[in-house]
């Protein structure tokens, strides 16, 4: 790793910690993470109004040990609730994901 990678990596264990028990589930395994943006939006479609949720995930690639990520359309567990993973982009030093989740009710 980079110094800048390690200085992210430090920041992001850090954050972790001020957050708390911040974990998800995926593939049977738990992983820290930082919670970042929320939305809430309610589009008309037939029939009604359709609401989607949409959280964002901010996680150590360090964190998956075994070097497999979620992807696109794969479920996660965050906090009891089941998301389906909407995008996976990585930061430009390689160093953690941006983790999008969807949640349609």
């Amino acid at each position: 790793m980079t110094a800048l990678q390690d200085t992210i990596e430090l920041g992001l264990t850090q954050i972790e910690s001020i957050q708390g028990d911040n974990t998800f589930t995926f593939d049977e395994e738990s992983f820290p993470c930082h919670v970042g943006t929320q939305t809430v939006s309610s589009v008309l479609e037939t029939g009604g109004l359709d609401e989607t949720q949409q959280n964002v995930l901010v996680v150590r690639k360090s964190a998956f040990t075994d070097g497999i990520y979620p992807q696109e359309d794969e479920k996660i567990t965050l906090k009891e609730v089941v998301y389906y993973v909407e995008t996976v982009s990585t930061d430009p030093t390689d160093t953690f994901l941006n983790i999008v989740l969807k949640k349609t009710k």
